[in-house]
């Protein structure tokens, strides 16, 4: 009588197993999902755990909506609407390297409508740097976002990080790098100089400098702070608010008979006419926080150079910043 109580309790207990391996095994945790394509859901339910599965359940996320992201390795059913936002920006990138970039941006807080505006104009790498470090000489500057603009105005409030320029050009001549535009401005006005003074070379300047990296900048900042921790800012820029980081300015050679020589007042006079300014001059030292450079010269367009000329209002006025 109690072996066969046993037994009873045995088929019991293996038909109540079975049953509810029966019911797992038929269970569809899409049941209640208003999309049924079966090869989509198949997908869904290997790569999403419970808790996801439920998630889309109850909010009825459309498939569409993350399908495609289901297969990056770090990939999140919560942010899909900042996938969806930032991605198109990142389509020469890989699946996991958009997903991986949006979540760095989550990671740091980002404003996800002003990440999809500076990826107009910044390298994905440039803004993951942002975000991770921000600006390391100044808390309190914010990142342009529009500096391939030729009238963006930099100060050191304004930053363009760590970014680099597109279209830089090499010029053999003066040994100096700019972006196509202002290069190709400052090979028409040398000749029209040369032409004007029957002279060669520009007018035999010598140039120091055109396009200078984040990291050159820097190290030229840093030094200058060993020397002279008081005046190195108002010397030198600081790194990532150089106009010579957007590859717009270049410097000449500052020589014992250069400001009284033909060629530099020739350029002083007529920059303006093939796009340039003098933007650190003696007048601008008060709202550009920096000493006057007079052997700076910036790009800044032909319409806005020859504004500033009949107008007489300053850069700043007149720029986008």
């Amino acid at each position: 009588m109690f072996i066969k109580k046993i037994i009873l309790v045995l088929i019991i207990l293996a038909f109540s197993v079975g049953t509810i391996l029966f019911m797992y095994d038929s269970y569809d945790p899409l049941g209640r999902y208003n999309y049924d394509d079966e090869v989509i859901n198949k997908k869904i339910i290997s790569k999403l755990n419970s808790d996801d599965l439920q998630y889309i359940v109850t909010y009825q996320i459309d498939p569409y909506e993350f399908y495609r992201y289901l297969d990056a390795e770090n990939f999140s059913i919560y942010h899909v609407k900042q996938y969806n936002k930032i991605i198109p920006q990142l389509f020469y990138l890989d699946l996991d390297k958009q997903v991986d970039f949006v979540e760095e941006m989550i990671k740091y807080d980002a404003n996800i409508d002003q990440v999809v505006d500076y990826l107009n104009s910044y390298n994905y790498t440039d803004l993951i740097y942002w975000y991770k470090y921000g600006d390391s000489y100044n808390d309190g500057s914010y990142l342009l976002k529009e500096p391939d603009y030729f009238d963006t105005y930099l100060d050191d409030n304004r930053t363009i990080s760590i970014k680099e320029p597109k279209n830089l050009v090499y010029l053999d001549d003066f040994g100096i790098e700019l972006v196509k535009e202002p290069a190709d401005q400052l090979l028409s006005m040398c000749q029209a100089m040369d032409l004007n003074l029957e002279t060669s070379g520009c007018g035999y300047l010598n140039f120091t400098s055109g396009y200078i990296s984040y990291n050159e900048q820097k190290e030229i900042y840093e030094n200058a702070l060993k020397k002279d921790s008081n005046s190195a800012i108002l010397e030198f820029d600081l790194p990532g608010h150089s106009e010579n980081q957007l590859g717009f300015a270049f410097d000449l050679l500052v020589s014992e008979n250069l400001y009284t020589s033909d060629a530099y007042n020739w350029l002083v006079s007529n920059s303006y006419k093939f796009g340039y300014i003098q933007s650190l001059t003696e007048e601008s030292a008060s709202y550009t926080n920096k000493l006057a450079r007079l052997n700076h010269f910036r790009y800044v367009g032909l319409d806005v150079s020859l504004y500033m000329h009949e107008t007489g209002k300053s850069f700043k006025e007149v720029s986008n910043g």
